[in-house]
């Protein structure tokens, strides 16, 4: 048997002019440039889909380790959300893009799959500003905060195996 060819990186694609500003050509733009085979291929190459069950499409089956991570729009006039659309790439894909973005337009975020495991991060903050909190204890809230994260997992993970690690 003749081993697969190795995967051939995607040319890397150059920074994203910061004169670019609609989000979905932000990033249609830092998405590495396909090559010619895969360009023939629907679902080989990084993709940006208008509704999430197309990028599930794209991502079911797939042996690439492509993911979904979403990007907001500009809301709509009257709408109380910004609609989204969702790119299908690998981690690596993902990072090269990434840093072609502008930082002031890297706002994206990866949409967690069930059927993976994935690391649970927690952003906690609270203000002081103009005396507010004063009597709070940040590190005991904290504290509380995580024990009833370790609690809610460990629920659901029944008898499925689960590591958690506190940081």
């Amino acid at each position: 048997r003749t081993p697969a060819p190795a995967a051939v990186p995607p040319a890397p694609a150059a920074l994203v002019p910061a004169s670019v500003t609609w989000p979905e050509e932000v990033w249609s733009r830092a998405l590495p440039a396909p090559s010619v085979f895969n360009s023939l291929l629907a679902f080989g190459r990084p993709l940006i889909h208008r509704v999430l069950a197309a990028a599930r499409e794209q991502v079911t089956g797939d042996k690439d380790d492509r993911r979904i991570w979403a990007f907001d729009l500009p809301p709509r006039a009257g709408s109380g959300g910004a609609p989204k659309r969702w790119l299908v790439a690998t981690p690596a894909e993902f990072d090269a893009a990434y840093a072609c973005v502008p930082a002031g337009r890297r706002h994206a975020y990866e949409v967690i799959d069930a059927r993976r495991p994935c690391w649970a991060y927690f952003d906690l903050e609270f203000t002081r500003k103009d005396g507010l909190n004063a009597a709070v204890d940040g590190d005991a809230l904290t504290k509380r905060v995580v024990s009833a994260a370790c609690h809610a997992l460990v629920a659901a993970a029944g008898d499925r195996p689960l590591e958690i690690e506190v940081i």
